[in-house]
């Protein structure tokens, strides 16, 4: 039975890519794909394979009743109808792929196999996001990976090749360095506008963002820097993508659900294998500090069914 789970995984993961590797649209397709999509693994799953192992993560059930709870705090006690009748009808906008993303964690971890051959489409898409990355000059996943990579060698002594992997991060900092610092103004200004939310709403304002593109306001980048906007990639934008996920779901859900997270994603790496796996979700989290990540459809799709396999691995 375990077979057939991972033949319909690895058949959704393919079917994803033509959806999900055409220019990024916050549209309908790719959104309800991703949503869809696991939820009829999620049913599949249950009605007719064994469970290998269970997963139970308080913590992620405690993410999953914030959000759900969010709906009618923000977007029915405190939206005036028309908010109301767009967030209901996108299906309350973050919460049905909140709880799809802990689903498909949950289909993974109680159906997968620890072995790495298993899973050829979801390397391969892993691979295209990589190519993807480097012709878009994409730095934050490439420094990401360079980063973690250096560190994989470095704690196994083999320094020579630490040293030349790391080179790539020397060339990219003398050739693209003042794109970078543009990026780096990106940064800097959209953590401080989420940070001020933060503290004036520590309980989260809701899912009120997505209806616009899950941007924030950022007027800093016009006042104090030449910045370029989400939308369009003309400059001096004053909309912007939040550029942290950690900080973005804490505007969104409030600070006890980021502990939530944080505690959550211990629980996966707390005890894990010391492969490159282990370092590849590093990176994702390394790179989820610094760009918007989980929030796309099509990030998520690949890097769920990581911690998945890693948590598969750890207790293997």
């Amino acid at each position: 039975m375990n077979k057939i789970f991972l033949i319909l995984l690895n058949l959704y993961l393919l079917i994803s890519i033509p959806i999900y590797w055409t220019p990024y649209r916050w549209d309908i397709l790719q959104n309800s794909y991703f949503t869809f999509g696991v939820l009829g693994l999620f049913i599949i799953s249950e009605f007719i394979l064994i469970k290998r192992r269970s997963f139970r993560n308080v913590w992620a059930g405690v993410v999953a009743s914030i959000s759900l709870s969010s709906i009618f705090l923000h977007n029915y006690y405190i939206s005036d109808f028309t908010e109301k009748f767009a967030a209901f009808s996108l299906m309350s906008e973050g919460f049905i792929y909140i709880l799809c993303g802990i689903l498909f964690l949950k289909v993974v971890y109680e159906h997968g196999s620890n072995r790495l051959r298993d899973y050829p489409v979801l390397w391969g898409i892993l691979l295209i996001w990589v190519i993807r990355a480097v012709i878009e000059k994409s730095f934050s996943p490439i420094v990401s990976l360079v980063i973690v990579t250096v560190i994989y060698f470095f704690r196994r002594k083999q320094y020579t090749i630490a040293y030349f992997m790391f080179l790539p991060i020397m060339v990219g900092i003398l050739n693209f360095w003042y794109q970078m610092w543009l990026k780096l103004q990106c940064r800097i200004w959209t953590n401080i506008i989420l940070i001020k939310d933060i503290f004036s709403h520590p309980l989260g304002q809701g899912f009120n963002n997505s209806l616009n593109g899950n941007v924030i306001f950022c007027d800093m980048f016009v006042k104090w820097g030449k910045m370029f906007n989400a939308l369009d990639n003309t400059e001096a934008g004053s909309l912007i993508y939040p550029h942290n996920d950690f900080l973005n779901i804490a505007k969104d859900l409030g600070i006890p659900v980021l502990i939530c997270v944080i505690i959550g994603l211990l629980f996966f790496l707390k005890g894990a294998r010391d492969e490159p796996l282990t370092y590849l979700c590093i990176a994702v989290l390394l790179m989820s500090c610094v760009q918007t990540t989980w929030y796309f459809p099509n990030n998520a799709v690949i890097f769920i069914p990581l911690f998945g396999i890693l948590g598969i691995r750890k207790n293997a």
